[in-house]
């Protein structure tokens, strides 16, 4: 109840930066000494989608996911309390911690939070920021290998344009056929080696100062580079058996945990809670995987 509090001492007019210090306990998560404290709703409404309850309130979610709706109290249940029955009112606050920790056992809070921390060890708020998870992953794994990145700056957004999307031209077809490709932004990073130290230049750059490129990046010839074409220009990337780079590596081990947790998932019933969960947790690391493209 940390956020009607304070928006309670806000309305009185209570400074509560006097006791509380200043901190960000006014986001998702606070910090009081050491402990971290998470807004299990918050949680529910951004992070688990196969939950649709029609409001993420306490009562709501849990009659949602369990069918039960005995935490309900009636509009004047808790001034009729306050007033007449504060043993009623301990029992209700009580019953409220009880289904807040039967909501975060049900859709794995803590469970989602290890498999970050699996990843890279950071601060519980990073959880919720795809953007930081990333950060953190790439300096946790590569500060041991002397591999030191950049501080992120602040940069001037620029804007270009996107990709055309057709509408299609409705209709009946015949020996129509779908194809889906797998893991495609994953699959591009890895197979192309595409990364910021493995990109040599462009092939015209490359054929005209093939011996400084050589020595720089340690290929052979520039047949051996990995090319991509553009309506622009071509882009040439050091094959792996140079150097593979960072953002591959990265890619393919996060692409190994989520295979792992989805070999996991079909041990289940599709319709299980387990199945939707482990559903749920491998598509944490989808959007990981895919955030990459957009925050590189």
């Amino acid at each position: 109840d940390l956020k009607y509090i304070l928006n309670r001492a806000d309305n009185v007019g209570v400074n509560v930066d006097t006791f509380l210090g200043q901190n960000s306990y006014r986001n998702k998560y606070t910090y009081f000494g050491k402990v971290a404290v998470i807004d299990a709703m918050d949680y529910c409404q951004n992070n688990i989608f196969y939950i649709k309850p029609s409001d993420y309130q306490l009562e709501t979610v849990y009659q949602f996911l369990f069918d039960d709706d005995t935490g309900k109290i009636k509009e004047d249940g808790i001034r009729d309390m306050w007033n007449n029955n504060s043993g009623d009112l301990v029992l209700y606050n009580i019953r409220d911690v009880e289904m807040t920790q039967k909501i975060i056992e049900e859709v794995r809070l803590f469970e989602y939070v290890s498999l970050i921390q699996d990843v890279a060890p950071q601060d519980i708020e990073n959880i919720f920021f795809n953007s930081r998870i990333i950060e953190n992953i790439l300096h946790h794994r590569y500060w041991p290998d002397d591999v030191y990145l950049p501080t992120k700056r602040e940069h001037d957004k620029e804007h270009f344009q996107g990709a055309i999307v057709f509408e299609p031209i409705e209709g009946k077809y015949e020996n129509a056929c779908v194809f889906d490709f797998s893991s495609m932004y994953t699959t591009v990073y890895i197979s192309f080696n595409i990364s910021p130290e493995t990109y040599v230049g462009s092939l015209k750059e490359v054929k005209e100062n093939i011996e400084q490129k050589k020595e720089e990046f340690g290929f052979e010839e520039v047949g051996n580079l990995i090319k991509i074409e553009n309506d622009f220009e071509t882009s040439c990337f050091l094959p792996h058996h140079v150097k593979t780079g960072i953002l591959p590596k990265l890619q393919k081990e996060l692409l190994d945990k989520r295979n792992e947790i989805k070999a996991q998932r079909d041990q289940y019933d599709s319709d299980s809670i387990d199945y939707q969960m482990l559903d749920e947790f491998q598509g944490v690391f989808k959007r990981i995987l895919n955030t990459i493209y957009g925050v590189t």
